[in-house]
């Protein structure tokens, strides 16, 4: 009889610099204690990594806001969808000075740690009205998990005007797609795909959050 010897661990320090974003990372407390940000810094960050999102308050003032809903109230009758219109920063400067908010840029940097630029804009006249899903179906980055949404409330937000809804700590399951549900995403409907989110947020017990904010607010 042969007896093995037991497996030693490997030597050297384990890498700590990963493809993916440092608040997503399992070594994030770690990395989080080595950066030593500010205590407000230390706080967003942590609840982007608990959570997956942060909330900018005051980051538009109510000029700026006007500006922009008035410059994309002409773009409406041009949108395909109507209640949209995608890259309207193009004809409005008030837009684009959102769309590269030094504030917002600031934040992603030191979220993602890297360098981030903004690559599109949506401007809703209404509420979506969208079920559940991950933007990152429709377009993503390479590596994974390097795209996020911001998201800013140009008015008021209450339970009677169609808030945005998300879901928390939903951010750490991994992204699913058309593949996951069929062998070709050929003949996949996207009805489907919502119900396999819908179903993903029941059975892993993730609450559904309004975000109710005054204008201005901005949610990453």
């Amino acid at each position: 009889m042969v007896a093995s010897a037991p497996e030693l661990p490997p030597t050297g320090s384990p890498p700590r610099e990963l493809n993916t974003p440092w608040v997503e990372s399992p070594f994030f407390e770690e990395i989080l204690a080595v950066k030593s940000p500010p205590p407000d810094l230390a706080q967003t960050a942590r609840q982007y990594h608990d959570q997956g999102y942060a909330i900018l308050e005051d980051l538009v003032d109510e000029g700026d806001a006007s500006r922009i809903v008035n410059d994309a109230a002409s773009l409406f009758t041009t949108a395909v969808e109507g209640a949209r219109v995608q890259d309207g920063w193009k004809k409005s400067t008030s837009i684009a000075r959102l769309a590269s908010h030094p504030r917002v840029l600031a934040m992603l940097e030191f979220l993602y740690g890297r360098v981030s630029f903004p690559f599109q804009t949506l401007n809703f006249r209404t509420g979506s009205q969208q079920s559940g899903h991950s933007d990152q179906l429709h377009f993503s980055a390479l590596p994974a998990r390097y795209m996020c949404g911001v998201w800013a409330a140009l008015e008021d937000v209450n339970e009677e005007n169609g808030p945005l809804f998300y879901f928390p700590g939903s951010h750490r399951l991994p992204e699913f797609d058309f593949y996951d549900l069929s062998p070709s995403a050929d003949g996949v409907d996207y009805p489907a795909y919502e119900r396999l989110i819908a179903a993903l947020m029941q059975a892993k017990g993730f609450r559904k959050t309004r975000l109710l904010v005054k204008r201005g607010t901005a949610l990453i």
